[in-house]
């Protein structure tokens, strides 16, 4: 999975600047584990300051700057904007058959939304646009992470 970020705004410390965390299993072996795919800040901070894992890549920028990051080795997020607004475009992109599906089916439309949403497409179109429906079973009935 790769994500891209187009910034619309210069951002700071303060603005809500883009991070990206090291591997999840250096990370969960310095932290103890995850809930449903968040982890536990307090952990996180306490680990980077003892040296288990490195601080954050942190990703302050001026307006148009684009920021590729591979979304699936690296745990990330837009660290809360403190002092001014954040304005900012998101790109993520998988492979046909991602290696891990319920980390890719985040789009918040039901199935019914993406038939009709599709409708109009060409059947290459609709099958990438529709790519887990064609998932093996086992796959599609594991739930998507949260949006």
């Amino acid at each position: 999975m790769v994500k891209l970020a187009i910034y619309l705004d210069d951002v700071d410390a303060q603005g809500g600047p883009f991070q990206l965390l090291s591997g999840p299993n250096d990370i969960l072996k310095a932290v103890g584990g995850r809930d449903q795919f968040h982890l536990d800040t307090d952990k996180v901070a306490s680990a980077i300051a003892v040296g288990a894992i490195p601080p954050p890549l942190t990703c302050e920028v001026m307006t148009g700057t684009a920021v590729f990051a591979d979304t699936a080795r690296f745990f990330h997020r837009g660290k809360p904007a403190t002092g001014r607004h954040r304005a900012a475009l998101f790109f993520s992109y998988f492979a046909r058959n991602p290696e891990r599906p319920y980390f890719c089916n985040r789009s918040g439309f039901s199935g019914s939304e993406l038939d009709g949403l599709t409708a109009g497409l060409s059947s290459a179109q609709r099958q990438a646009a529709l790519w887990h429906s064609g998932l093996p079973f086992y796959w599609r009935v594991i739930p998507s992470a949260s949006v």
